[in-house]
């Protein structure tokens, strides 16, 4: 009896600060002798208030209050009944008493009853804390994946430098309906692979966004994106492809995040040719076979895999048709968007007609009709402006057209009808330089951004700012101020100074410098298309031939002179005053080219 009470006084410490301060009452004060049930269910009591007591200084859990409550409380009723039995008779009389015998094993009984329920209760909390805190290190471990942070569709959300969109309300109406159906489609003979295709700036994009931002806000029906970009490392190597979308597939899927848990393959990541199968193939099966009750296929979107580099988009394509053909990914439904890049057609020359959509099929008074949709939602200040119109059909159907002439054409937060107009008129010029019947639309307006950004400049001042935009885009990622500034032996201010006049294609956010469309650095980076003639002012028989274009030798000399960049020291920002402190660096401009 004795070992029974150290056992409850070892209890109440336990639980003291479980009770707010009540206390909790030591039975059998006085023991003077047993019988034989009495002493073996005595025994088993111990030894389960030993259990229960090694399991309570364990447990660290939020809910352990409320349990520990319920079982004192029943401890308290039964242990003040056997107190109130001692305190009416001596322990020889009560062991006397058959009824009393019977009470007092009953009474027992149930506390042993309930101390092995508790002591069961308490170490499945104890598994399920150890098991949640595995699951904590294992999420973890995932974070650490090479996934990318500026791929999902929301990123430049969190103060990223994507500048992605989503349609403008009432425009590529019927496309989407089309996706929307897709996706929704709960038959059994659906396709998993729809294909959108278009030409750069065909709107491809902005339509893969819309997709994302409806089924991410308005049902859980998007559990992963993946918006591929030549502009970062994290979005234009396959080796992030994967992993960035079973990061948030396990985020959005609880039993998918059991499934991979158990699988364990966290050694994957890193290595781009297992990642499908040992990340995504196996975990999947897994999650499927445990699954009870059907839901609906899940949404994920890929844009831009022609943008993966050294033609990783287009492994990545054939790798998920392979195990999709072998219906290892039944229950995800995959949007993918790209370029007529000719690998990517060949891949989904299979796919069904009905998941296929080629916009540069969509009927163009369609798409005409969108776009100016889109410059009066831009541009409403110029809705009623002929000039508008005009605008909306030399678009002639690409959406990027539509997209930089608004950003041409309203450079800063606040301007008047007029300076708009008479921008917009300037796009419209019949004097805009041209080298080409054949030239694409999209060239023929980049020439123009240019030349109204570098005309009338001195010989000098035209390789310095030319240099410049070379180093940008050489750059292949975002360029960070200080480094172009210091390539290229100028100030900050000058480099500033180019993107502002360039403001249509180039944008500056954290330092560091971007273009909106990797139309523009393909179209700088193609010495046929950024060739072009512009008219002798005054003298409309005689023209200029300009060459804006970037040599691949430029690019090499470039990367050769970030390098040695990144090799020094720190240095201090060039100032005009200090030019010693950089005569290491030179120049990389390519002089223009004039000929009369």
């Amino acid at each position: 009896m004795q070992m029974l009470k150290a056992g409850f006084v070892l209890l109440a410490k336990n639980v003291e600060p479980f009770l707010d301060g009540t206390p909790f009452k030591i039975p059998l004060t006085t023991v003077s002798g047993n019988t034989s049930a009495i002493k073996d269910l005595l025994e088993q009591t111990c030894h389960r208030l030993d259990a229960v007591n090694t399991a309570l200084m364990e447990v660290k859990s939020d809910d352990a209050k409320e349990r520990i409550h319920k079982f004192i409380k029943f401890l308290l009723r039964e242990t003040d009944g056997l107190d109130g039995m001692l305190q009416r008779r001596t322990w020889e009389k009560i062991i006397q008493s058959n009824h009393d015998i019977e009470t007092i094993v009953d009474t027992f009984n149930r506390i042993d009853q309930c101390l092995k329920d508790f002591q069961i209760d308490v170490i499945m909390s104890i598994e399920r804390n150890t098991e949640d805190m595995r699951e904590q290190l294992n999420l973890l471990r995932m974070d650490s994946w090479p996934h990318s942070r500026h791929a999902k569709y929301g990123a430049d959300i969190d103060s990223t430098l994507l500048t992605r969109e989503a349609c403008t309300p009432n425009t590529r109406v019927s496309i989407l309906a089309h996706i929307k159906h897709w996706v929704e489609d709960l038959s059994l003979d659906c396709p998993p692979v729809f294909w959108l295709t278009g030409h750069a700036g065909s709107g491809k994009s902005t339509i893969a966004f819309s997709i994302s931002q409806h089924y991410d806000l308005n049902s859980d029906l998007l559990a992963a994106n993946f918006f591929c970009s030549g502009q970062f490392e994290d979005t234009r190597s396959r080796k992030y492809i994967i992993p960035s979308i079973v990061h948030q597939l396990a985020r959005h899927s609880s039993s998918f995040r059991r499934a991979l848990l158990t699988i364990d393959h966290f050694e994957s990541p890193d290595e781009a040719n297992k990642q499908m199968k040992a990340l995504l193939v196996e975990p999947w099966k897994e999650c499927m076979r445990r699954r009870q009750f059907p839901v609906p296929p899940l949404l994920v979107v890929i844009d831009a895999l022609d943008e993966i580099e050294h033609g990783g988009g287009c492994i990545f394509l054939r790798d998920l048709l392979q195990v999709i053909d072998r219906g290892h990914l039944s229950g995800l439904r995959f949007l993918v968007t790209s370029r007529p890049d000719p690998a990517i057609v060949t891949l989904c020359a299979t796919l069904e007609p009905k998941a296929v959509c080629r916009l540069q099929a969509v009927d163009m008074a369609d798409v005409g009709e969108d776009i100016t949709t889109f410059l009066h939602a831009k541009l409403p200040a110029l809705r009623d402006e002929p000039a508008l119109g005009k605008l909306a059909r030399r678009s002639n159907g690409l959406f990027i057209y539509a997209a930089t002439a608004v950003r041409y054409s309203n450079p800063r937060p606040k301007m008047t009808k007029s300076e708009q107009l008479d921008l917009v008129q300037k796009l419209l010029s019949p004097s805009a330089p041209s080298n080409s019947r054949n030239a694409f639309l999209i060239d023929e307006l980049y020439k123009q951004i240019l030349w109204a950004a570098f005309c009338n400049l001195e010989d000098a001042h035209f390789s310095t700012r030319l240099g410049i935009l070379h180093s940008i885009l050489s750059d292949k990622i975002s360029a960070p101020l200080h480094d172009i500034s210091l390539i290229n032996k100028t100030t900050q201010e000058t480099v500033e100074l180019v993107v502002n006049e360039l403001h249509a294609v180039l944008y500056i956010k954290d330092d560091l410098i971007c273009w909106y469309h990797t139309s523009f650095p393909d179209f700088i980076f193609d010495s046929q298309r950024s060739k072009f003639t512009v008219a002798l002012p005054g003298n409309p028989g005689r023209s200029h031939l300009v060459d804006m274009s970037c040599s691949e030798l430029v690019q090499l000399d470039f990367t050769s002179k970030k390098l040695t960049l990144l090799l020094k020291e720190p240095m201090e920002e060039y100032d005009e005053g200090e030019a010693s402190d950089v005569s290491s660096l030179h120049s990389i401009s390519q002089p223009p080219v004039f000929r009369v």
